[in-house]
């Protein structure tokens, strides 16, 4: 996990970096190299979601069940969060919504990084776990669009 999340603090600064290069560069050029300059952020992001898939992959979802302590909450949050911000990013140009929302991944992902593992797997049922990774989704959702409103 800490390699893993060293990896995806590393390319988050490095998305956005440049993100922030794209986003300086982008009144001055023209529509066909604005697309290939899109790609020197996407790349990296796609990677930043890549390690925060494994991360939760290997944190949450636990073989005593799924362990939704603050942390893991946290990195659920920031994961969902930047899959839908990319994927957004790839039709609609929403990427100043990445500026608010890599350093707040970084954030996260240094928290758990620092942290004590506290693990918090009661026996719940697994209608009570979805409905509470729902409603984490459900939330991400929600700050994503607080974000770009």
């Amino acid at each position: 996990m800490k390699i893993i999340g060293t990896l995806s603090i590393l390319l988050s600064i490095l998305t956005l970096v440049m993100l922030l290069r794209y986003l300086l560069k982008q009144a001055d050029q023209s529509v066909s190299s604005t697309v290939s300059s899109k790609s020197s952020f996407l790349i990296p992001w796609i990677a930043v979601v890549s390690c925060l898939a494994w991360s939760v992959a290997q944190s949450v979802f636990t073989p005593k069940g799924v362990d939704l302590n603050f942390y893991n909450s946290l990195l659920i949050t920031a994961f969902v969060v930047n899959i839908l911000l990319l994927v957004m990013s790839s039709f609609k140009s929403i990427e100043h919504a990445g500026l608010l929302v890599l350093p707040i991944t970084l954030v996260s992902v240094t928290l758990g990084l620092g942290s004590h593992q506290v693990s918090t797997t009661p026996s719940m049922n697994p209608g009570m776990q979805a409905h509470i990774i729902t409603s984490m989704v459900a939330f991400s959702i929600l700050g994503l669009a607080a974000v770009q409103s």
